[in-house]
């Protein structure tokens, strides 16, 4: 079951932020993906442990350096530098379909 959480700025989730903050300390700017890499990473680790999905995630970068260059990979290039990911084959076709189809509706490769 998931469960809801609101979003509407009130004094519970105040209350999370602010221990949130006093345990784990503010935000890492350099711990944080663009908004394509949160999405890359997203799709690799959906049911996969993150220690997986973090290393099939530095051999995709390694491999693509820009993300318009893995919207253009063929499922079979992909699929070899994810194998350990959970659904590794529906994943290398996944990605560079999503990134193309950002494109499309888009006209750019752009989550701003």
């Amino acid at each position: 079951m998931q469960y809801a959480l609101p979003l509407d700025g009130g004094p519970d989730l105040e209350q999370i932020r602010s221990r949130l903050l006093a345990t784990l300390g503010p935000q890492r700017d350099e711990l944080r993906r663009d908004p394509l890499g949160q999405l890359v990473y997203g799709i690799l680790s959906a049911r996969t442990h993150d220690r997986i999905a973090d290393a099939a995630f530095r051999r995709l970068c390694n491999r693509y350096p820009s993300w318009s260059r893995l919207g253009t990979a063929h499922p079979r290039e992909v699929e070899p530098l994810i194998r350990s990911v959970t659904f590794a084959e529906r994943k290398a076709h996944y990605l560079p379909h999503a990134l193309r189809t950002i494109i499309q509706l888009r006209g750019t490769l752009n989550l701003s």
